[in-house]
């Protein structure tokens, strides 16, 4: 099914986040409503997906990591398919958002110094642990399934949502001296997040002009990946900007006279 409608393929996002955010809103009734278990739910929520990933996608392991077939681009690749695209292997990340949520209101937090002091190290090591497995990840030659790596692979995406949750309620309580804050404040940071949509539906486009220009697959273990992945960056961002100014805005201009 999924190899014969490859068209606007990351557009799976969409379905999935609206499935997401119903199931999320279920969840989070269920936690506020049953607060003596509500740390049994989170565990369930945690748990279930978790193992329901591991269990689609560890059969088609091998395929995917080993150095002669892994790419950027998946989209034929079933790991891939499986692993990065339904609902049950997004859940459990966009529930640590939905945690970091409670937790950014929760005076404890707000008010402990330990975690102002470090929570930048915490973002830090947790964004290293994720980077160093992928590397040696990628680097093995995988002639059979692993259980453990797959673990780790489909499980160590949730540092990215636990990584930024720390830092926005870092940057929340920690207004004062904020490396992070005023990073965010740039205006060249304010600037590409307007620009985040154009860059958001435009990205798969070009990578796959690119791709299909080099008449070839790009290998994930090859310097030619990183040339790919850098000129594909750039080009996306440059792109966007262009139509953010003289589609989006005008547009939006336009809407505004008859509003």
């Amino acid at each position: 099914m999924y190899q014969n409608f490859q068209c606007l393929q990351h557009t799976w996002y969409l379905a999935a986040e609206f499935q997401l955010f119903v199931i999320g809103l279920l969840i989070i009734v269920l936690i506020k409503r049953f607060q003596r278990f509500g740390i049994f739910i989170a565990t369930v929520c945690f748990i279930v997906p978790a193992v329901w990933t591991v269990c689609m996608v560890h059969p088609f392991f091998p395929g995917f990591l080993t150095p002669e077939s892994g790419r950027f681009l998946f989209r034929d690749n079933l790991f891939y398919l499986k692993y990065h695209l339904p609902t049950y292997a997004n859940f459990d990340n966009y529930f640590v958002g939905l945690l970091g949520s409670l937790l950014y209101k929760n005076t404890k937090i707000n008010q402990s110094k330990l975690f102002i002091k470090y929570y930048h190290m915490i973002c830090f090591v947790s964004v290293s642990i994720y980077a160093v497995g992928q590397v040696i990840i990628y680097m093995t030659n995988f002639e059979k399934s692993s259980l453990l790596f797959t673990i780790f692979l489909t499980e160590s995406r949730k540092l990215w949502g636990f990584s930024l949750i720390i830092l926005i309620i870092g940057c929340h309580v920690n207004k004062t001296g904020n490396l992070a804050a005023k990073v965010l404040n740039w205006k060249v940071t304010v600037l590409l997040g307007k620009i985040n949509l154009e860059v958001y539906l435009l990205h798969m486009l070009i990578m796959y002009t690119l791709q299909y220009g080099t008449g070839q697959p790009i290998r994930a273990t090859t310097m030619e990946s990183v040339k790919y992945n850098v000129s594909s960056i750039f080009l996306t961002y440059v792109v966007s900007f262009i139509i953010h100014v003289f589609v989006l805005l005008p547009y939006r201009k336009i809407i505004k006279l008859f509003t």
